[in-house]
């Protein structure tokens, strides 16, 4: 389990809204910091879901918000590991 410090996941719900405009997500960051345990795609299933919209239903927006996510799940794993990304 990769540890990230709870600012770094607020950096992430700011990217996806000022990229996407899921901002429902980050007015409620603290409900995400659990969700990093169970991986890029939930959390990025989570984000559709607080904006309304199923995953199943959306998967190109899925898709899009998962290629932002995969991003920082990737910095982060590789800084919990003591590398670079």
């Amino acid at each position: 389990m990769i540890n990230v410090p709870s600012n770094q996941v607020h950096q992430l719900l700011f990217a996806l809204s000022s990229k996407h405009g899921y901002s429902l997500a980050a007015r409620e960051p603290v409900i995400f910091e659990p969700l990093v345990s169970r991986g890029p795609r939930a959390f990025s299933e989570a984000v559709l879901r607080a904006e309304g919209l199923d995953p199943e239903l959306h998967e190109d927006r899925l898709r899009s918000v998962l290629s932002v996510v995969d991003e920082y799940f990737r910095r982060w794993q590789a800084a919990d590991q003591g590398g670079s990304a």
